[in-house]
């Protein structure tokens, strides 16, 4: 390993760039609209990964901003484009201790229960141990395991081995699946 005496002009033009980053991410903060510059960015395909990123960072995000954030983060999180999913499971678990958050995820998720869709349920069993929402679990395995449809049964097939062998009401673990 070469002993380095001074930094490089890439390591300067890094500080650089995240001094100005963090500048950037101040200004938006305090602009009048930056609630709605993130909502229209959560809600742009193109723009998704960027603004999950930022509130993923260091950003903190008070209540209020959370109940018009989670929804939409939610929905990316389950159902969304699948290179943004990890980022928006990661906004998810950030925050997933606020009881707000956890009450938001609860009402979005229900539209979710009447869909039918093996994609949708699949990516919510994954999401609802991730994020230590075991009876959200467990209600989608009693769903999946009475199913007609063979695709979502295989769904109860595949994830009941989180579920207490003893008693199909008890996940085994909060976070059990990567």
């Amino acid at each position: 390993m070469k002993k380095v005496d001074t930094l490089s002009l890439e390591w300067h033009a890094l500080r650089n760039t995240e001094s100005e980053l963090r500048a950037c991410y101040y200004h938006l903060r305090k602009r009048g609209d930056f609630l709605g510059n993130i909502l229209l960015a959560l809600n742009t395909l193109s723009e998704q990964s960027t603004a999950l990123r930022f509130m993923e960072s260091d950003e903190i995000f008070n209540d209020s901003e959370l109940i018009e954030l989670m929804p939409t983060i939610i929905d990316i999180a389950i159902d969304g484009n699948i290179d943004n999913q990890v980022l928006a499971k990661q906004v998810l678990s950030k925050y997933r201790d606020k009881k707000i958050v956890r009450d938001i995820f609860y009402s979005v998720v229900d539209k979710y229960f009447s869909l039918s869709d093996e994609f949708v349920y699949s990516g919510l069993a994954r999401l609802s141990t991730e994020a230590g929402f075991g009876d959200i679990f467990i209600k989608l395995m009693s769903i999946c395991k009475n199913s007609d449809n063979p695709d979502i049964a295989e769904i109860y097939d595949h994830f009941s081995k989180f579920l207490d062998p003893n008693r199909s009401d008890v996940v085994l673990s909060k976070r059990l699946i990567r």
